[in-house]
């Protein structure tokens, strides 16, 4: 079933072209002699409607406009396949949904219809989201469901509800590490799903490339893996890094217990900001500067300004004001944090984050991460733990956006959640994480205005030394043994895979770019 009637068509053809390969004008007379039908009627096969919207769109209407009937193509599933819906649905349903930024694409009655009829519409859910629910529904008591969908329905807060009712029905998972469509940005997962709840394990799959698709390795996991990761779904890579995972966890607390974490400002949006922003006024960064303007211009930070331990201001200003589309609070940008880049780098070291104590303003590319008593020492032992390692591998495993190539990033609401230790856990040995992070920083400020190469090599080699026994000090706080140190760093051994990178106003116009993708035809069979 497809919406489009040009799609419909095609595929028809395609299946009957296929019907006739290895056929000859001989073997066509035979049939055409013997008055059998040489190529079969596929029009109670394949079929052209909307999958999600059945008449019932148009109840209480006694005069549907015409121009919106055809739009909506509403398509009724009892009516159309009555003999298999009679005997409760189908054995198998197969989809390739549309699914780029398609919900731009829905009207006010589309989505307030959605909502009414289906149970899982959480929050702002794509349209593939609902294509899962819907083609679930259409099986019968024995039926399976397999889908190729965005990874994004894993772990977002739209795809909740949907989890839910998924994460105890699968039986695989295929998490594809690399580009499935040319031209379309979206990282994609395979999913198999019986219409039953089951208490099986799920084959779980990383494939990293098309060579490797063909036979993939796999690790069972189970639903009750997920429920204690919040609900979310990951794949886990196994090697036993599951139950030191688990042992993380339980010993640790999560970061928004002990601090505040929170975005930067937008400073660019038509229609935002007081007096509202013009197009224009976003098309040429009206309040950027290259030098302080005023009194309300400051030093501005994007996200390719932030390493691991070091910070390099590439000399742009902002215009702080109301006028921003969303400027946050000035304290953010004052007190002692911790800035966090948002698009991650390549194991070992996933997550670039440094210290700050003075005056810039960040936009969202950065995450802020404060101590409300601006305890300083606290802040420095948690970012220890942050560029370290063990948190790395766990920032790889749990969180899905972590095994992008394109745009790896941590969202706020994971960030929150990541495991931390306190700064009381251990006092001596906090502070002796403390003090070397702050070695860190001076060995990477040096390193930057170091003018030889033997300067350089041996600065490197304190910054490699630095870094191993801040890892040492981690793993000795967790109390891993020297086998679950070896588990993690063979986890923590760097992809080939090349990771895409952008940042600041860079990102906006790549997510814009994005938007305007074409989506894929929905197709439900």
């Amino acid at each position: 079933v497809d919406i489009d009637s040009q799609a419909v068509e095609v595929t028809k053809l395609s299946l009957l072209l296929k019907v006739l390969e290895g056929e000859n004008k001989e073997s066509l007379q035979e049939l055409l002699f013997g008055r059998v039908r040489a190529l079969p009627d596929l029009g109670q096969n394949i079929k052209c409607g909307n999958s999600l919207i059945s008449p019932d769109y148009f109840a209480g209407q006694l005069m549907p406009d015409e121009e919106e009937m055809r739009r909506v193509n509403a398509f009724d599933w009892k009516a159309e396949f009555p003999e298999i819906m009679k005997t409760g649905g189908f054995d198998i349903v197969i989809g390739n949904p549309p699914y780029v930024f398609a919900r731009e694409l829905l009207t006010a009655e589309d989505k307030e219809y959605f909502g009414i009829h289906y149970k899982t519409i959480w929050e702002k859910p794509n349209t593939y989201m609902i294509f899962m629910e819907r083609g679930l529904s259409l099986l019968n008591s024995q039926g399976v469901l397999s889908f190729i969908v965005p990874n994004s329905w894993l772990t977002v807060e739209a795809g909740k509800k949907l989890r839910e009712v998924f994460s105890s029905r699968l039986i695989f998972l295929l998490d594809l590490l690399y580009p499935v469509f040319t031209g379309v940005n979206v990282e994609t997962v395979i999913l198999g799903a019986k219409k039953i709840v089951t208490a099986g394990k799920v084959r779980c799959y990383r494939v990293p490339s098309l060579e490797e698709f063909a036979s993939p390795k796999h690790i069972n996991m189970s639903a009750d893996v997920w429920e204690s990761n919040d609900g979310k779904i990951y794949v886990s890579s196994g090697s036993g890094i599951e139950s030191v995972l688990k042992k993380m966890l339980a010993k640790s607390k999560r970061i928004g217990e002990l601090f505040d974490v929170k975005t930067g400002l937008q400073a660019y949006e038509a229609g935002k900001g007081t007096p509202r922003q013009t197009q224009n006024d976003v098309e040429n960064h009206v309040f950027d500067y290259d030098n302080k303007f005023d009194e309300v211009t400051f030093q501005y930070l994007d996200g390719k300004d932030v390493g691991r331990y070091e910070l390099s201001w590439r000399k742009k200003w902002l215009r702080y004001g109301p006028w921003l589309s969303q400027p946050r609070t000035m304290d953010i940008f004052t007190r002692p944090r911790i800035l966090i880049r948002e698009i991650t780098s390549s194991l070992p070291h996933c997550v670039n984050g440094v210290f700050c104590h003075e005056i810039f303003l960040n936009n969202k590319s950065i995450l802020n991460v404060l101590h409300a008593r601006n305890d300083q020492q606290a802040l420095f032992f948690l970012l220890g733990q942050l560029n370290s390692k063990f948190l790395s591998v766990f920032y790889k495993h749990r969180a899905v956006k972590s095994a992008r190539n394109l745009f790896p990033k941590i969202v706020i609401k994971d960030l929150r959640t990541f495991p931390c230790l306190p700064f009381n856990v251990n006092e001596q040995k906090c502070r002796g994480v403390a003090t070397e992070v702050k070695r860190a920083h001076e060995f990477r400020k040096q390193l930057g205005s170091t003018r030889t190469p033997d300067e350089r090599t041996r600065l490197q080699r304190k910054i490699d030394a630095t870094d191993r026994e801040i890892d040492r000090l981690v793993y000795d706080l967790y109390s891993l043994t020297e086998e679950e140190i070896k588990i993690v760093e063979a986890a923590s051994v760097a992809s080939t895979s090349k990771v895409k990178e952008i940042d600041g106003h860079d990102q906006e116009t790549e997510l814009a770019h994005l938007s305007r993708a074409t989506p894929v035809s929905p197709t439900i069979e």
